[in-house]
């Protein structure tokens, strides 16, 4: 299941970076494996009572702040992908414009 999970979080990704992903993929693989590894710890953590249910929610709140930067990482990525095609086209433009 694990692996099922990270692998719909990684195309879901991927889907929402477009032309980018091969730009942000290995960071976000490595996001995405962290999380889904420091989620597992934090399970086995309260199963066997090595953290209370209030550690644990400290823990996967931090998690979810951990996400959240994540997300504004992939976000940021992708803006900037699509700044420099923008500027590519205008610069393009610019060209065709000049050689008139």
């Amino acid at each position: 299941m694990a692996n099922t999970l990270l692998d719909q979080m990684l195309a879901s990704a991927a889907k929402a970076a477009g032309g980018s992903w091969g730009t942000i993929s290995g960071d976000l693989q490595s996001f995405a494996q962290n999380l889904l590894n420091d989620s597992k710890r934090i399970a086995a953590d309260l199963a066997t009572a090595k953290i209370s249910q209030d550690e644990a929610k400290v823990q996967l709140e931090m998690l979810a702040d951990y996400s959240d930067i994540v997300a504004n990482y992939a976000e940021d990525a992708v803006k900037a992908a699509a700044q420099a095609a923008f500027n590519a086209a205008v610069d393009t433009l610019w060209l065709a414009i000049s050689a008139v």
